[in-house]
């Protein structure tokens, strides 16, 4: 072999290995920026997952009631006394009524301001156990987290 054949095999192989590295470098530097991203998603992903049963160690005074043997009251009746502790200017828009006999049962209000609030009722009584808002609550923004 003779020395410039030697030289251009030599340079050939420097230049390959040269792009080799370059190539590597920006993987690396790809890795770094997205795989915060990653991890976010990863995260929120998995807490959006257990929601069912994320929510309830949260807002246990809401979501949780005690099992009766009384009949649940009608869903108009319950519809009535949640309308009565929101002002007079909600609407009423969605009812994800839970049939589980420990869950509680929530309407979902529209506001005058358009913001939506939920109203947590016991099933049996009709007692009025509390409200939240439905974009600040903690699955909810975990949920906008995830998505955005």
């Amino acid at each position: 072999m003779s020395t410039t054949t030697a030289q251009r095999t030599t340079s050939a192989t420097a230049a390959a290995n040269a792009g080799y590295r370059t190539l590597w470098r920006w993987h690396f530097y790809a890795g770094l920026f997205v795989m915060p991203f990653l991890v976010v998603l990863a995260i929120t992903g998995t807490l959006y997952c257990f929601q069912p049963q994320i929510e309830p160690l949260l807002y246990p005074h809401r979501l949780i009631v005690e099992p009766q043997a009384t009949p649940r009251l009608t869903e108009d009746a319950l519809l009535a006394k949640a309308r009565a502790a929101m002002p007079a200017d909600a609407r009423a828009v969605t009812a994800p009524i839970a049939s589980a006999p420990d869950r509680s049962t929530e309407f979902i209000f529209r506001l005058a301001g358009g913001e939506k609030q939920s109203v947590y009722l016991n099933p049996y009584s009709g007692e009025v156990l509390g409200t939240l808002s439905v974009e600040h609550r903690f699955m909810q923004v975990d949920r906008m987290l995830h998505r955005k």
